[in-house]
């Protein structure tokens, strides 16, 4: 059991290490579709969008009762998840490298500035980090000794891995059935039944609450078809064609994730190349556990830097070897003179080397976030021409998804925006007060949706047709929200009689109602405050005439956006 106390103290050392750094407010659109699926479950309406991700959003509704907030208890289960990730990754590489050198590369996985950053947010990456790692040291241990109970344990972990997130599951699937080819017809029957068995007692109540397996295959389609399609060989008409933007993002989330360990694997590789030889004895286990990741992350697509955590171990795994590599003596001239033999050393970057990419982890995890958003153009809102023409859906698409929205990834910063803007939108009664907000992934549209409950929230932005208008309408913590809707937006938008304030977060939508961009809103008697900049609280009152309607474009400055 002693192997054990290792994995036990990692997991101690981080957890700790990462809750300082937990988001307080849901950093994307995605984080609100889950943190909706805790309080209603609706896959129709993306709470949380296809392919459901059921088991996930059942642990978050039962940590609700503990905790009374969607966004606590989502990132408890990646902060969990992300200090269980060094553990399972000590006990995987250990079966590839000594345990010293096991032990810095788990120290490096935990201090990555991209598991670092998905350790304290609502999203499903760090628990598929982690139960994909624990799923490959059983599954890899099992099959070295054929243990029938270890493999076992390999496909209870690769059905909880696919209630979580069933991408992951998916995706190491060729893996398991390597896995488990070695046992005797007997064993291989045991394990397939409990694959078979544990995904029916996920899968049957998802389709039933999506309303049956027909309505869950064409929401899954719907989905497919408007964020798939575009960013995979199958997509067309974009300025960066699908399969090399997702390559960019791919390498963008290794760089950052693994950052100078790039350095340190290719002095490995010059010092002592024969060490990297036991990847060739691996290979099968190493292609069927990356392969089809890079396959599909790359010809269909990726939509988030997480995706890259269920490869990034294994640029540890190399590490570790290219420690091991360094740290063979090698030789050296002192006492040749003199008819010994010849001393032996060690190079200088195999002992300081570690340290030294551990500090480097922390620095980018600290320092990468003011430092991207210094580069985001102010103007980056999808307001252009280029977005007027293909639709914001079009434009987000091709440039990452929910990627586009630079202050996620600045969680202090993310955090401060969300709590004043809803600090300021609270000072208005819910029932004289209209939002008119973004529906784009960097827009305001989800998170008021989960936060302004009791204020009506509308969602305006480009549709498919390239036309401007209202897309979608909030209020009461739903919203009718579907990529149906997104096909033709509505131009004019009706506010009740009794609407006296109106609340434009969003600079896109003051740029593109500013802009005279088609859509008006249509307000009988009283006044409209048009909120200008959520920082500076300025505002303008625009007076409509007692009983008649009028007609009045938004005009406004630019609002603070972070």
């Amino acid at each position: 059991m002693r192997i054990y106390r290792t994995p036990a103290l990692l997991f101690a050392a981080f957890l700790p290490l990462y809750v300082p750094f937990r988001s307080r407010f849901l950093v994307n659109w995605d984080a609100v579709n889950f943190a909706l699926a805790t309080l209603s479950f609706d896959l129709e309406h993306h709470q949380p969008h296809p392919p459901g991700y059921i088991g996930y959003v059942f642990a978050g509704w039962l940590l609700n009762y503990v905790t009374g907030d969607a966004n606590t208890s989502l990132t408890l289960l990646s902060l969990v998840a992300s200090a269980a990730a060094p553990a399972g990754f000590y006990l995987l590489a250990t079966l590839f490298v000594e345990r010293r050198h096991a032990l810095w590369s788990a120290v490096l996985l935990g201090l990555s500035p991209v598991v670092w950053y998905y350790s304290g947010v609502a999203l499903t990456y760090a628990v598929e980090l982690a139960l994909g790692l624990f799923l490959l040291w059983a599954g890899y241990l099992g099959r070295q000794r054929r243990s029938e109970p270890m493999l076992v344990a390999a496909t209870l972990l690769l059905v909880v891995l696919g209630a979580m997130r069933p991408s992951g599951a998916l995706l190491l699937m060729p893996l398991w059935l390597y896995l488990v080819w070695p046992l005797v017809w007997r064993a291989r029957l045991t394990t397939a039944s409990v694959l078979v068995m544990g995904n029916l007692l996920w899968l049957v109540p998802l389709f039933r609450l999506s309303g049956g397996i027909e309505s869950f295959v064409r929401i899954s389609r719907e989905l497919v078809n408007l964020v798939v399609v575009p960013t995979s060989v199958f997509g067309g008409g974009a300025d960066l064609p699908g399969p090399l933007r997702n390559v960019v993002f791919v390498l963008f989330g290794v760089v950052v994730g693994v950052n100078f360990g790039l350095l340190l694997i290719g002095f490995g590789l010059l010092a002592n190349r024969r060490a990297f030889s036991l990847i060739r004895r691996h290979a099968a286990f190493l292609t069927l556990w990356l392969g089809p990741s890079v396959l599909v992350y790359v010809l269909l697509h990726t939509g988030q830097l997480g995706y890259v955590l269920l490869i990034l171990p294994a640029f540890y795994l190399l590490m570790a070897i290219a420690m091991q590599a360094l740290a063979a003596p090698v030789s050296g001239r002192a006492g040749v003179q003199d008819g010994r033999a010849p001393a032996r050393r060690r190079p200088a970057i195999g002992r300081a080397g570690p340290p030294a990419l551990a500090v480097a982890n922390v620095v980018f995890f600290l320092a990468i976030p003011p430092v991207l958003w210094g580069f985001v153009p102010k103007g980056s809102a999808p307001s252009d021409a280029s977005s007027r023409e293909r639709g914001w859906v079009a434009t987000a698409l091709e440039t990452g998804g929910v990627g586009t929205n630079p202050r996620q990834f600045d969680v202090r910063r993310s955090d401060r925006y969300w709590r004043d803007l809803i600090e300021f939108a609270s000072q208005y009664d819910p029932e004289q007060t209209v939002i008119l907000s973004a529906a784009d992934p960097s827009g305001s549209f989800r998170h008021l949706t989960f936060y302004l409950p009791e204020y009506r929230v509308y969602g305006l932005g480009w549709d498919l047709q390239r036309s401007f208008g209202h897309l979608f309408t909030a209020y009461g913590g739903a919203s009718d929200y579907s990529p149906r809707s997104l096909f033709a937006s509505q131009p004019t938008l009706s506010l009740p009689s009794d609407v006296t304030t109106l609340i434009i977060p969003d600079r896109s939508v003051q740029a593109l109602l500013a802009e005279g961009a088609g859509t008006t809103v249509s307000i009988s008697g009283g006044f409209v405050v048009v909120v200008l900049s959520v920082s500076s609280q300025a505002t303008v009152e625009v007076r409509s005439e007692t009983g008649q309607k009028s007609h009045i474009a938004v005009a406004s400055a630019l609002v603070e956006d972070g």
